[in-house]
């Protein structure tokens, strides 16, 4: 296949891991799942030439990563990267194989890779890899940015920031470093590359609760734009803003969330009142 040799980058971690995540602070947990960024809150923000400092009701606010922070990776690269890492094992495979790998469907990956004798533990982290790196092409190539108003308004927060997505720890870690957005956060985290971690993802609460930890706090707004994101936050009993971006115009929900705004500017101003 054209690209990425996923098989040969399984064997070079130390060298995958320095070029895709380069942050100041050492990672934390065997498995790979947080990086802390450093932040001190407890410093007085220069409002020079930014928005002033929004004194919110919440000691904390966490944000996902895709359609709040960043725009929405392109559906073709994580089907490149699923059929990636099949190629990686010698297989050409179906289109009913690839849907549960670009879908990340945890329960269906076994049921496509058994008509090609594979493991989905060894095909699932290829997959991860190959998403990792093809989005970092997208970050370098700008198809991959913050939205305008990002580092501004979470910048005039006097809350605690933290982060949490349903990408990939490494994407996440690379997306601070390559747009400079890692000061702004003192915990972030992604999933790790394993199936089982995949499972752990939101709707499930335990990143984000695992945040909450790092930050001292439950009492804290979880800022996200999809239902996942409504569900996970109320499940780790916290409140909720959805973020109605281009891309979610009709997006319907199935959950209530406690506020609902265009972006992140609106929010700030939501949080001030």
């Amino acid at each position: 296949m054209v690209g990425l040799r996923v098989a040969s980058h399984l064997h070079r971690t130390a060298d995958r891991e320095s070029r895709l995540v380069r942050l100041r602070e050492p990672w934390h947990g065997r498995d790979g799942s947080q990086v802390t960024c450093g932040v001190d809150r407890t410093a007085t923000p220069s409002t020079d030439g930014r928005l002033p400092p929004s004194v919110t009701s919440y000691e904390a606010v966490v944000f996902d990563m895709d359609g709040v922070l960043l725009t929405m990776t392109d559906g073709s690269v994580i089907d490149r990267a699923a059929r990636e890492a099949f190629g990686a094992f010698g297989v050409e495979p179906t289109d009913e194989a690839i849907e549960p790998f670009t879908r990340a469907d945890a329960d269906g990956l076994a049921a496509a890779c058994e008509p090609f004798d594979l493991d989905p533990d060894a095909v699932w982290p290829a997959r991860e890899w190959a998403a990792c790196w093809l989005q970092a092409r997208e970050m370098d190539a700008d198809r991959k940015r913050p939205y305008d108003e990002v580092q501004e308004a979470i910048g005039s927060l006097d809350a605690r920031v933290g982060l949490v997505s349903n990408n990939q720890h490494h994407t996440v870690g690379y997306a601070l470093d390559r747009f400079g957005l890692g000061d702004l956060f003192e915990t972030a985290y992604g999933r790790g590359h394993t199936v089982d971690a995949l499972r752990r993802r939101k709707p499930d609460p335990h990143y984000v609760d695992r945040a909450l930890s790092d930050l001292g706090t439950r009492d804290a707004l979880y800022v996200g734009d999809s239902g996942v994101d409504i569900e996970a936050a109320a499940r780790a009993g916290v409140d909720s803003a959805f973020v109605r971006r281009d891309h979610r115009a009709e997006y319907r929900l199935r959950g209530d969330p406690d506020y609902e705004v265009a972006d992140l500017a609106e929010l700030v101003d939501v949080l001030g009142d």
